[in-house]
């Protein structure tokens, strides 16, 4: 009966194999077709690179995108335009000295590759606008903290009562009325103890938002994550905050992005494009206009 039994098993696991494989060879895979990815993001306020690399296939063994060494890659606007260099790791770059980009001005970008390949983008950067950007802080609870440590001078437990309290960060910038705005928005908190400085992250529910509904007015996000007062001990306390004003391009790119991340691996969710505005590629080119503030708590 045990000679039976294994017999059986190893019949089972001879036709799952055998049905896996010729499952596989029954799927029909469609053709590869290659592709230049372009990835920039471009802006007054930074230096400008593009990441030009190729497309990998939809289906296979699972690999790196193939870099582009030997490409061409101009970007121009209405008068001039300029040959990016390669800088290595697929990256394009040109300085500010020999191409210098403007607010409220629109770009264009060019990609060749001598194995024929082409693809091309444009994207207008945003106008250079004071959103009047501030960060501040508010308690939110204020309690007691005690706890004991033993004195070996003394040769007896000391027990201390340290007041404390939790706070929460508030962001605040002023929409332009009367047209659509995209923004993007991070901030941070930076603690010095000794010269030395930790930075806490802090988090918002969402920081890439739309005007939708708040055209013209102040919008204000609180900040999810809290901090307490046990930073009252250190040397000094930065809070400090980026606004990013960012085109139509760069917001739709990010939010379907995340989307993509959030539901991807779901195989019960809706499958989700992630959104490219590149013409014969693949990708993104698009613009933002940055903003910073900061105070110093202590």
């Amino acid at each position: 009966m045990k000679t039976l039994y294994y017999i059986t098993i190893i019949l089972v696991i001879l036709v799952s194999n055998s049905c896996e494989v010729d499952m596989t060879s029954q799927v029909d895979t469609p053709d590869y077709v290659p592709k230049l990815v372009i990835m920039g993001f471009i802006s007054p306020n930074d230096s400008l690179s593009i990441s030009i690399t190729k497309n990998i296939p939809a289906y296979g063994a699972s690999e790196d995108p193939e870099i582009i060494k030997d490409a061409v890659v101009i970007i121009s606007d209405d008068n001039i335009q300029k040959e990016l260099m390669y800088v290595g790791n697929g990256t394009y770059a040109l300085s500010s000295r020999e191409f210098s980009l403007e607010h409220d001005k629109g770009y264009q970008i060019k990609v060749t590759t001598p194995d024929g390949l082409q693809a091309g983008a444009s994207c207008v950067i945003p106008a250079k606008i004071d959103h009047r950007l501030s960060i501040d802080t508010f308690i939110i609870e204020k309690k007691t903290k005690t706890y004991n440590y033993y004195d070996y001078d003394l040769d007896s437990i000391i027990t201390i009562i340290e007041d404390m309290s939790e706070s929460k960060a508030r962001l605040r910038f002023n929409d332009i009325p009367g047209e659509k705005n995209y923004y993007r928005f991070a901030a941070f908190l930076t603690v010095y103890y000794r010269g030395e400085p930790s930075n806490q992250t802090i988090e918002f529910d969402d920081d890439l938002v739309s005007d939708w509904g708040k055209d013209g007015k102040t919008i204000e996000y609180t900040s999810t994550n809290t901090f307490n007062s046990f930073y009252e001990t250190a040397d000094s306390i930065i809070l400090s905050c980026t606004l990013l004003s960012v085109d139509y391009e760069y917001y739709t790119y990010h939010n379907t992005l995340q989307k993509y991340d959030e539901f991807g691996d779901n195989p019960f969710a809706e499958s989700v494009q992630i959104f490219s505005n590149i013409n014969g590629g693949l990708g993104i080119f698009c613009s933002y206009e940055k903003e910073e503030y900061s105070t110093r708590l202590q």
